[in-house]
Protein backbone atom coordinates (compact mmCIF):
# COMPACT_ATOMS: atom_id res chain seq x y z
CA UNK A 1 0.00 0.00 0.00
CA UNK A 2 1.30 3.16 -0.63
CA UNK A 3 2.84 5.53 2.39
CA UNK A 4 0.10 8.31 1.40
CA UNK A 5 -2.76 6.29 1.48
CA UNK A 6 -4.85 4.12 -0.88
CA UNK A 7 -4.00 4.19 -4.51
CA UNK A 8 -5.97 3.44 -7.78
CA UNK A 9 -2.69 1.62 -8.64
CA UNK A 10 -3.70 -0.75 -5.73
CA UNK A 11 -7.55 -1.77 -6.57
CA UNK A 12 -7.95 -5.13 -8.14
CA UNK A 13 -7.87 -5.60 -12.22
CA UNK A 14 -11.70 -5.79 -11.64
CA UNK A 15 -12.36 -2.82 -9.47
CA UNK A 16 -9.91 -0.79 -12.11
CA UNK A 17 -12.02 -2.11 -15.05
CA UNK A 18 -15.18 -0.72 -13.20
CA UNK A 19 -13.58 2.70 -12.37
CA UNK A 20 -12.82 3.17 -15.90
CA UNK A 21 -15.98 2.47 -17.02
CA UNK A 22 -17.19 4.83 -14.40
CA UNK A 23 -15.01 7.69 -15.68
CA UNK A 24 -15.61 7.14 -19.00
CA UNK A 25 -19.68 7.18 -18.57
CA UNK A 26 -19.14 10.45 -16.91
CA UNK A 27 -17.25 12.03 -19.70
CA UNK A 28 -19.60 10.65 -21.64
CA UNK A 29 -22.34 12.84 -20.32
CA UNK A 30 -21.23 15.94 -21.42
CA UNK A 31 -18.98 15.46 -24.60
CA UNK A 32 -19.09 18.74 -26.07
CA UNK A 33 -16.79 18.84 -23.12
CA UNK A 34 -14.12 16.38 -24.58
CA UNK A 35 -11.59 17.79 -26.56
CA UNK A 36 -11.04 16.25 -29.62
CA UNK A 37 -6.90 17.62 -30.59
CA UNK A 38 -5.95 18.90 -34.00
CA UNK A 39 -3.70 15.95 -34.59
CA UNK A 40 -6.45 13.07 -33.83
CA UNK A 41 -8.65 15.06 -36.32
CA UNK A 42 -5.13 15.19 -39.03
CA UNK A 43 -4.87 10.88 -38.40
CA UNK A 44 -8.48 10.86 -39.16
CA UNK A 45 -8.75 12.80 -41.73
CA UNK A 46 -5.30 10.77 -43.44
CA UNK A 47 -6.59 7.66 -43.21
CA UNK A 48 -10.24 8.07 -44.91
CA UNK A 49 -8.13 9.73 -47.68
CA UNK A 50 -6.48 6.71 -47.66
CA UNK A 51 -9.50 4.64 -47.59
CA UNK A 52 -11.09 6.48 -50.60
CA UNK A 53 -7.59 5.93 -52.76
CA UNK A 54 -7.26 2.45 -52.03
CA UNK A 55 -10.51 0.89 -50.88
CA UNK A 56 -9.03 -2.53 -51.13
CA UNK A 57 -7.65 -1.89 -48.10
CA UNK A 58 -10.47 -1.48 -46.32
CA UNK A 59 -12.30 -4.53 -44.41
CA UNK A 60 -15.41 -6.50 -44.48
CA UNK A 61 -17.74 -5.28 -41.48
CA UNK A 62 -17.87 -8.84 -40.27
CA UNK A 63 -13.44 -8.67 -39.81
CA UNK A 64 -13.98 -5.24 -38.48
CA UNK A 65 -16.18 -6.75 -35.47
CA UNK A 66 -14.42 -9.43 -34.89
CA UNK A 67 -11.32 -7.83 -34.71
CA UNK A 68 -13.19 -5.16 -32.51
CA UNK A 69 -15.05 -7.95 -30.48
CA UNK A 70 -11.36 -9.52 -29.79
CA UNK A 71 -10.12 -6.17 -27.76
CA UNK A 72 -12.38 -6.44 -25.54
CA UNK A 73 -11.70 -9.16 -23.37
CA UNK A 74 -10.79 -7.32 -20.71
CA UNK A 75 -14.08 -5.09 -20.70
CA UNK A 76 -17.25 -5.15 -17.96
CA UNK A 77 -20.01 -7.48 -19.61
CA UNK A 78 -21.91 -4.25 -19.30
CA UNK A 79 -19.66 -2.52 -21.57
CA UNK A 80 -20.04 -5.41 -23.86
CA UNK A 81 -23.22 -5.66 -24.22
CA UNK A 82 -23.49 -1.77 -25.36
CA UNK A 83 -20.82 -2.68 -27.43
CA UNK A 84 -22.69 -5.24 -29.28
CA UNK A 85 -26.09 -2.61 -29.18
CA UNK A 86 -24.44 -0.52 -31.15
CA UNK A 87 -22.49 -2.48 -33.40
CA UNK A 88 -26.35 -3.94 -34.30
CA UNK A 89 -27.33 -0.44 -34.82
CA UNK A 90 -24.24 0.56 -36.64
CA UNK A 91 -24.64 -2.56 -39.29
CA UNK A 92 -26.65 -1.07 -42.06
CA UNK A 93 -24.74 1.75 -42.43
CA UNK A 94 -21.36 -0.57 -42.96
CA UNK A 95 -22.59 -3.86 -44.17
CA UNK A 96 -22.04 -3.43 -47.81
CA UNK A 97 -18.75 -1.41 -48.18
CA UNK A 98 -15.18 -1.70 -47.34
CA UNK A 99 -14.51 0.07 -43.74
CA UNK A 100 -11.76 0.96 -41.84
CA UNK A 101 -11.50 -0.21 -37.96
CA UNK A 102 -10.95 3.82 -37.81
CA UNK A 103 -13.83 4.73 -39.27
CA UNK A 104 -16.18 2.11 -37.15
CA UNK A 105 -14.57 3.20 -33.94
CA UNK A 106 -15.24 6.76 -34.84
CA UNK A 107 -18.78 5.85 -35.10
CA UNK A 108 -19.08 3.33 -31.83
CA UNK A 109 -17.55 6.54 -29.97
CA UNK A 110 -20.57 8.58 -31.01
CA UNK A 111 -22.80 5.85 -30.78
CA UNK A 112 -21.58 4.83 -27.01
CA UNK A 113 -21.25 8.91 -26.36
CA UNK A 114 -24.85 9.74 -26.94
CA UNK A 115 -23.67 11.74 -29.86
CA UNK A 116 -26.07 12.46 -32.83
CA UNK A 117 -23.43 14.95 -34.97
CA UNK A 118 -20.76 13.35 -36.61
CA UNK A 119 -16.69 13.70 -35.37
CA UNK A 120 -15.46 16.63 -36.78
CA UNK A 121 -13.01 15.65 -39.25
Amino acid sequence: MNPNGPSIFDLTPSEKLQLVEDLWDDLAATPEAVPIHDWHKEELARRQANLMKNPASGLTWEEVKRRLRSRLSLLSPNLIARFDAALLDLEPRFVDEPVSDDEVVAELRKWLDGRSEPLPS
